[in-house]
């Protein structure tokens, strides 16, 4: 009968089914030594002095388990996200790199240790960074009291040797690599560091050196991360009702195509010419095919906008790490030129940043830049604003309602964006350290009379209540020019009511 395998499932067994013939087993009296032969075979197995030779059954079963493994490994190459599987994204898995491999980029490293009186800067590359963290396994030298791991770019095997030099949670890694452009600004806290995500936008202009997006997410190409830089010509008739008609072929296309197999409805049209097309579920092939249809949508609305009153913005990513050591880690796809007014203020001995030696302080000077950033985008929307406003009190147009149609969209967005960038430093300066209190008694690693520190520093808390009134100032000053777009469209309405009212008075006259 069938023997079960060695975890006792009921379901079926990893040997054979066969049972395995009597062996006949022969003594020496002479020697030490026991000799086991099948019937019909030549010496199997025999132990000699202690020593042992495997037989064909342990050979088989050890055959069997790393089958079994080897299966497990290519399972979870090919569903690294899909529906159910665990979250978060562990270095240490078998089969993630497999699965996340593919994600490289050549990343422009820098590793900064300095303290009140000394200062190091270190650039590097993927390799060379790579080989530092094994010699050093993170350590930093013995004068330094902060290290600032400032990466520019996202690359799996640098995020990789991240997470396990410095043991950074998975559901961290998976915001990184997850690409999400819908993604809010947050603070997640764990037990050994802080994790902030913080969406940064800055003006397109001011891209120096825009470090092209990787493809972060395995299951999207590269066209849904990709931002424009600049917008096109806006159109004649003629152009847009071709463009109208394409979009329409393009539509009829789409339907013609089965979702759920992967086929097309049209006759002799068989699969689709997408290869990776049977590895997406339904429900992300419709979201898909959805994204696409809104890009397209967005696209043709682009072409509307006038180059003079569009403001042009570059939303990306970027990741801070703070952990209880000392050490910021600092991942983001801006441009190359990030942190080069903090490097300015570091290689400075009198700075507060240089003197206090604080990385909580490290963690406000990058915050403060994020919003710094936004200032500019203020400055342009004003700019913008105080043009349409003369151009429609002079003679109001349609043409110049429709730009602040778009611009007053253009504020609510970016008034969405900044909001939890917000609602993070409140957070970060009133329940910093009640969040490490909970995160330490849920873990069971303190006991109730022990004291816990919060991540940040009081100094940096007082610095971050400057930050979180510029954010403020931002916020009320896009609202004011919403505000404006509104009255001002209002404005135009009214004006070519008015003078087509004196018209027709002037007719019935």
């Amino acid at each position: 009968m069938p023997r079960e395998d060695s975890i006792g499932s009921s379901g079926g067994s990893i040997t054979s089914d066969e049972e395995e013939p009597i062996q006949n087993t022969t003594v020496h009296p002479t020697s030490s030594v026991v000799v086991t032969r099948p019937p019909g075979s030549d010496a199997a197995s025999a132990t000699v002095a202690g020593g042992t030779v495997r037989g064909p059954g342990i050979k088989r079963f050890q055959k069997t388990v790393r089958k079994v493994i080897q299966m497990n490994k290519i399972q979870s190459a090919f569903n690294p996200g899909g529906i159910g599987a665990e979250p978060g994204i562990d270095p240490r898995r078998p089969g993630s790199d497999a699965a996340y491999g593919h994600i490289k980029e050549p990343c422009e490293i820098e590793v900064i240790d300095y303290s009140a009186t000394n200062y190091e800067i270190q650039q590097l590359d993927n390799t060379q960074f790579k080989a530092m963290m094994r010699a050093t396994g993170g350590k930093r030298p013995p004068w330094a009291k902060v290290r600032w791991i400032n990466v520019a770019g996202i690359s799996w095997d640098v995020l990789s040797t991240l997470g396990i030099t410095y043991n950074l949670h998975p559901l961290t890694l998976e915001n990184i690599l997850g690409g999400m452009k819908t993604a809010r600004s947050k603070a997640d806290y764990y037990t050994n560091h802080l994790f902030l995500h913080i969406m940064c936008q800055s003006l397109a202009e001011k891209e120096s050196a825009a470090s092209p997006l990787a493809n972060v997410n395995p299951r999207r190409s590269s066209e849904h991360h990709a931002f424009r830089s600049k917008s096109p010509q806006q159109m004649t008739p003629e152009e847009e009702d071709a463009a109208d008609e394409k979009n329409l072929r393009r539509r009829k296309r789409s339907q013609d195509v089965d979702v759920e197999k992967g086929i097309s409805k049209s006759k002799g049209k068989g699969k689709t010419k997408d290869p990776k097309k049977k590895y997406r579920s339904p429900t992300e092939e419709r979201r898909l095919e959805t994204e696409e249809r809104i890009k397209h949508t967005e696209e043709g609305n682009e072409k509307l906008r006038n180059n003079e009153y569009s403001v042009k913005v570059v939303t990306k990513g970027l990741f801070l790490y703070l952990l209880r050591d000392g050490t910021v880690i600092s991942v983001h796809q801006a441009d190359r030129g990030f942190g080069d007014p903090i490097y300015r203020r570091l290689q400075t001995p009198n700075t507060i940043l240089r003197a206090s030696a604080d990385p909580s302080l490290l963690i406000e000077a990058l915050l403060d830049l994020v919003v710094d950033r936004a200032l500019d985008i203020v400055d342009r929307f004003h700019e913008n604003i105080l043009a349409c406003e003369r151009s429609i009190l002079l003679k109001p147009k349609m043409n110049t309602v429709r730009q602040l149609h778009f611009l007053s969209a253009e504020l609510s967005a970016r008034r969405r964006s900044l909001d939890p960038v917000k609602t993070l430093i409140y957070g970060l300066r009133r329940y910093d350290q009640e969040r490490c209190v909970a995160i330490a008694q849920s873990s069971g690693t303190v006991t109730e009379t022990e004291k816990i520190q919060g991540f940040l520093s009081h100094k940096s808390k007082i610095y971050l209540a400057d930050v979180h009134e510029h954010c403020e100032w931002i916020l009320t000053s896009l609202e004011m020019f919403e505000n404006i777009s509104e009255n001002l469209i209002n404005y135009t309405f009214n004006a070519i009511a008015y003078e087509t009212n004196n018209t027709m008075r002037t007719l019935t006259l």
